[in-house]
């Protein structure tokens, strides 16, 4: 297929086996996965971690998908250090894609060492919410006419069904050289955002889109998130018996690995290009850098 196949972590590689170890990444570094503000505003549950006594809302542990375990009308989530069984139509666990990556290509995106784990951003993503004067500003452009709309969408009302609760589709906007999106919650959710603002039903949230943070496992090849990026999507509908018969890989790969995508490429990726080709147009176009 073209462009990059997004899928999900089996239980295995993450924390081993009888049979196998765990992916040498985290040999390293901890399992959880942290969660954007976006995450958390389309469904996520999240615990805030507890730091020197305080709570801690910037920093938090969310159980998400593995492909591993079907069990009848279950499959495998990580949580709690732990995995757990969790029914395949639930739609609050998060979502951290992972996908293969030729090791050739990891020096056209921009990379750092952190703690000795090789970390690369690629592509971009609703993360974060914007703190309230900018908030207020963004809200009275666009009321004004003076924000003007990149012309990408993020599409999360994707299956019309009883125990999926979503947000409309959401239009990317830019404002002084920045992209941002406008979120109306239609939850009801007990949670708070990462500047530890609780989550309030009809309210509007502005989230900046930013660069996605991958964590590369060498031996595997693989680039795994370092965030939970969004959640509000069910496994499936009914019992599968592999990932790939599932609505979760269709979800991944069908609307997920298009909109990660940087706006200011969307319009002349061409369907023509294999995974090789469009990762490398992506990282030139973005960080200027070429194989």
């Amino acid at each position: 297929m073209n462009g990059i196949e997004l899928t999900l972590l089996e239980e295995e590689q993450l924390v081993g086996s009888d049979k196998c170890d765990c992916l040498d990444l985290f040999k390293h570094t901890s399992v959880d996965r942290g969660c954007t503000d976006y995450c958390i505003l389309t469904g996520a549950s999240s615990i805030p971690m507890r730091i020197n006594g305080q709570l801690d809302y910037s920093k938090k542990s969310i159980p998400f998908w593995t492909k591993s375990g079907f069990g009848g009308e279950q499959v495998l989530i990580y949580h709690y250090q732990e995995v757990e069984p969790f029914f395949v139509y639930e739609d609050c666990a998060s979502i951290v894609p992972v996908f293969k990556v030729d090791p050739h290509l990891l020096p056209t995106l921009p990379q750092v060492k952190n703690n000795g784990i090789i970390e690369v951003q690629y592509g971009e993503y609703p993360s974060f919410i914007v703190e309230g004067e900018l908030s207020r500003k963004l809200e009275i452009a666009l009321q004004e006419g003076k924000m003007s709309k990149t012309g990408k969408v993020y599409k999360q009302d994707l299956i019309p069904r009883m125990f999926c609760k979503r947000i409309p589709t959401l239009n990317e906007f830019l404002y002084r050289g920045k992209k941002y999106i406008r979120l109306k919650t239609d939850r009801d959710k007990w949670e708070y955002l990462s500047n530890g603002v609780y989550v309030q039903k009809g309210m509007a949230y502005w989230l900046k889109v930013e660069p996605i943070v991958w964590q590369y496992d060498a031996p595997s090849g693989l680039l795994i998130s370092k965030t939970g990026l969004v959640s509000g999507v069910p496994f499936c509908d009914e019992p599968t018996n592999s990932i790939e018969e599932s609505y979760m890989y269709h979800y991944l790969n069908t609307y997920l690995a298009k909109e990660i995508i940087p706006s200011q490429i969307v319009e002349d990726k061409s369907s023509s290009l294999d995974h090789n080709e469009l990762f490398q147009r992506i990282a030139y176009k973005q960080y200027g850098k070429r194989m």
